[in-house]
């Protein structure tokens, strides 16, 4: 049920649901591996700036504008505002020390890059897919 629902706020359907559950499931959770969806997040981070030069770089935007577009978007606090908003914190597989508590802003931003990065990695390095999925989540 978690799985679906969020296949459909991102606009998404994994070829192998097991990429998007590692990405819902924080550090904790899981004993033989306790980093969660830390792995999945690094890659996403540094996907999702991939894809804001992109795009300021197609729209012809200067260097500056460039950074500032990366200084708003990619930061810690909007992943986890967007990921807070469009629900994701409910689909969450948080660490049973947080039962009863909502995610913190930490996990919620480092769920929001690992579902890029498992986007990323599911769509077998798509970047059409992804930027897709992107503007849906934007």
């Amino acid at each position: 049920m978690r799985i679906q629902q969020a296949q459909t706020i991102l606009g998404y359907n994994f070829k192998r649901v097991d990429h998007l559950d590692h990405a819902l499931t924080a550090a904790g959770v899981n004993e033989d591996d306790h980093d969660g969806n830390r792995r999945l997040a690094q890659l996403g981070a540094i996907i999702l700036q991939m894809v804001l030069l992109d795009n300021a770089y197609m729209n012809g935007d200067s260097r500056n504008v460039a950074n500032l577009c990366l200084s708003l978007a990619a930061t810690k606090n909007k992943r986890a505002s967007l990921a807070k908003s469009l629900g994701i914190d409910r689909l969450i597989k948080c660490c049973p020390r947080q039962t009863g508590q909502p995610p913190s802003k930490a996990t919620l931003s480092l769920t929001f890059s690992a579902i890029v990065g498992a986007v990323w990695v599911d769509s077998e390095h798509n970047f059409s897919v992804l930027s897709h999925v992107l503007k849906q989540l934007w």
